[in-house]
């Protein structure tokens, strides 16, 4: 006898497990019998209240086991801000020079009123090259001595400009600049013009920057042309910074200076060697949400030619203005954060 169209099995979905097709096809039977008594239209429908709970379990199971086998939708991260194109720094800057001389027989002291500053752009050409602009000047007037000049002065400015390979992990360049320093004891008494190259470096490291240059400095033509005469001067020499932060707005700063150089005489004369090591601690803070910093330094000289040694402490303060600087550390990593020590220019302070 044929089964009517109507009570025949359909392939139960895929998804749904062997006991649950075997009930929704037991109660599928079931309703295609005889007619029921009042009980047993009450079990009918239990039963198609049963059917409806298995139909959404399996569903449900179905949907959590397909969303599981999805693959996770890939999330881009975050894309970190590019720097400011141009950045940098103005600084004003005054204090006290303390000098002191230890030569064979006869010490001088002497002291000074300090005043300098600097300006300092940074400009990023590719995004990972930049170019670093830089004027900078000093000078000191000292008086107090009870030999040679009463009164003499110390002075230097410099134009400078850095060329370098720069990202989050450090820097890497070339540097030069020129520009005029005042006479010490052996030089001319008008003073000499100058110029500088070397090579530069910086390590980035969580909150802690060093800083390496080394480079060679030297007079620009020559200073005399008579016989046993000042030819020129030049030197050598290398530097360390270490700088570490506080916080991003405070800056602890430290550096070492060593310059070996010489006064090479024109025949006749013999040269005259020297050498020099500068010290110098810092600290500076920076307004958070403002462009001004305040900063105080110490740095201190020892220079040494002939039989004279020659001491020079300086104790300043001074004032700085950012553009285009969030942070001290964020400029830093990424702004005018380049510097040039003239070893000519520490000359200057030796002349008593």
């Amino acid at each position: 006898m044929a089964v009517p169209s109507s009570s025949v099995s359909k392939p139960a979905p895929a998804c749904l497990s062997n006991v649950a097709v075997g009930r929704i096809q037991g109660i599928a039977l079931t309703r295609e019998g005889p007619p029921q008594s009042g009980t047993e239209k009450g079990a009918g429908e239990m039963s198609r209240i049963g059917v409806l709970a298995i139909a959404a379990s399996a569903l449900l199971s179905f949907g959590a086991a397909h969303a599981a086998d999805l693959s996770p939708i890939p999330m881009k991260a975050p894309v970190a801000e590019p720097p400011p194109a141009l950045s940098g720094y103005l600084e004003l800057y005054t204090g006290g020079a303390w000098n002191h001389e230890d030569e064979t027989g006869a010490p001088e002291d002497s002291h000074a009123w300090v005043l300098g500053g600097a300006g300092r752009i940074n400009y990023w050409w590719s995004p990972t090259s930049s170019v670093q602009f830089d004027v900078q000047g000093d000078g000191a007037t000292y008086t107090g001595q009870t030999s040679g000049p009463s009164r003499f002065s110390a002075f230097s400015y410099l134009i400078g400009a850095h060329v370098n390979w720069r990202d989050q992990r450090g820097l890497l360049g070339l540097f030069g600049g020129a520009g005029d320093a005042s006479q010490d004891e052996i030089g001319p008494a008008s003073g000499f013009r100058h110029g500088l190259i070397g090579a530069e470096g910086q390590l980035y490291w969580n909150m802690i920057t060093l800083y390496g240059q080394g480079g060679y400095d030297s007079t620009i033509g020559g200073l005399s042309s008579g016989p046993g005469t000042l030819d020129s001067i030049h030197a050598w020499f290398v530097r360390g910074t270490a700088r570490g932060y506080l916080t991003p707005n405070d800056r602890l700063e430290g550096t070492i200076f060593y310059a070996n150089g010489s006064h090479d005489f024109t025949a006749g004369a013999p040269n005259v060697d020297f050498n020099e090591t500068l010290w110098r601690a810092k600290y500076e803070h920076k307004f958070n949400a403002s462009p001004f910093a305040l900063f105080a330094a110490y740095q201190g000289t020892r220079t040494a030619f002939l039989d004279e040694v020659v001491f020079d402490h300086r104790f300043i303060g001074g004032v700085r203005i950012y553009f285009g600087e969030n942070t001290l550390h964020a400029g830093d990593v990424s702004g005018a954060s380049l510097d040039i020590i003239e070893p000519l220019a520490l000359l200057g302070p030796s002349l008593n």
